[in-house]
């Protein structure tokens, strides 16, 4: 089977570019409720980021680290202190 090149002009390839970007950014979050139901009963920080996988986004105020994980809906936060993870409001 021989591949076949397209000439793509400078309007074509930018529309490639953004349909690119839109199909591929952002719609891979899961839902509040995917995230709340694989995490449902873990308390401890090192349980919830297996179930995760790593946050989106960290931050650190003195021994507390924020973990940030993007939802469809909005993100889901968790404090976490030492091995101790608990949902919390994100900010």
């Amino acid at each position: 089977m021989k591949l076949q090149k397209i000439k793509l002009g400078a309007k074509e390839a930018g529309l490639m570019a953004v349909a690119s970007s839109l199909v591929l950014g952002g719609c891979f979050d899961p839902s509040q409720k995917e995230i709340l139901e694989k995490v449902q009963g873990l308390k401890s920080a090192e349980k919830i980021a297996t179930a995760l996988g790593p946050a989106d986004e960290t931050s650190e105020t003195g021994a507390m680290t924020l973990w940030r994980y993007s939802a469809q809906e909005g993100d889901i936060c968790f404090s976490v202190v030492r091995d101790m993870a608990l949902r919390m409001a994100c900010r």
